[in-house]
């Protein structure tokens, strides 16, 4: 069942990169990227790569490079969900930088969190701009990239009318404090881009978010809730509430020079 449970994880991250998104099928692989944001990280990646299939590892790295730049695209994300020792071997040779991504999945049981000023509402029209403030007081967005935070918020904004994503904001009685972006798809409520404000780090309100969020996912009848997390504090914060590792999956990235 935890295989199971990680395949779920990871279509659930091919989605929401598809979510809004164009997605032009290239060899052995897709592309899935937003034109108007090609210059966010989060904005295109190679993904759903059938690395099996793929035979001469030099050649199909060039045409991966040479297509994500003819769309202009400046920075590229290639994700393997499955180990290739021949192609990743290829991809360090020609400087791409490896990142591991851990699954990590929780199971529901309803309980709210213990820091009870802390709530999630739902964000409508008149609160995305307090979300892009939050963006812009925090610099490094959640993928670690991206450091425009307005292009940034209304790529998520794209992304939320497009699927099933929804965005939260995270609030004490004061302030906003944090965001976060919750998908159910079939039995899993999907976490995603959590973000503490700056100045409210080192109080427990990211686990106060995550433990909101699994009581939603406890409200929504989900079975499980999980996201990917980087090694360290991230992967740290989701062990803390419960989620445990399940697997993961292996992003790769390159500066590139666009095309146009």
């Amino acid at each position: 069942m935890t295989n199971a449970w990680l395949e779920q994880l990871i279509e659930s991250d091919r989605l929401y990169f598809e979510w809004g998104a164009r997605r032009d099928v290239i060899e052995h692989a897709t592309i899935a990227w937003m034109p108007e944001f090609r210059h966010l990280a989060g904005a295109a990646v190679v993904h759903r790569v059938r690395a099996g299939d793929v035979s001469q590892p030099s050649k199909w790295i060039a045409a991966v490079e040479s297509a994500l730049g003819d769309r202009g695209i400046a920075l590229g994300r290639i994700y393997l969900d499955h180990e290739s020792v021949a192609l990743e071997a290829t991809l360090e040779a020609a400087g791409w930088a490896r990142r591991r991504e851990i699954a990590v999945l929780a199971g529901i049981v309803g309980s709210r969190s213990a820091l009870r000023n802390v709530r999630l509402v739902r964000i409508d029209d008149e609160q995305w701009d307090e979300k892009t403030r939050l963006h812009r007081e925090c610099g490094e967005m959640p993928d670690g990239y991206d450091p425009d935070g307005d292009a940034y918020v209304e790529m998520e904004r794209c992304r939320e009318a497009a699927g099933p994503l929804r965005f939260y904001l995270a609030e004490t009685r004061d302030h906003v404090v944090g965001t976060v972006g919750l998908a159910l798809i079939g039995g899993l409520l999907r976490l995603k881009n959590l973000l503490v404000r700056p100045a409210d780090r080192a109080r427990g309100l990211g686990h106060a978010i995550v433990e909101e969020a699994l009581a939603i996912a406890s409200e929504v009848r989900a079975e499980r809730a999980g996201c990917f997390a980087i090694e360290g504090r991230a992967r740290s914060l989701y062990e803390d509430c419960g989620f445990r590792s399940i697997g993961c999956q292996i992003e790769w990235s390159k500066p590139l020079e666009a095309s146009r």
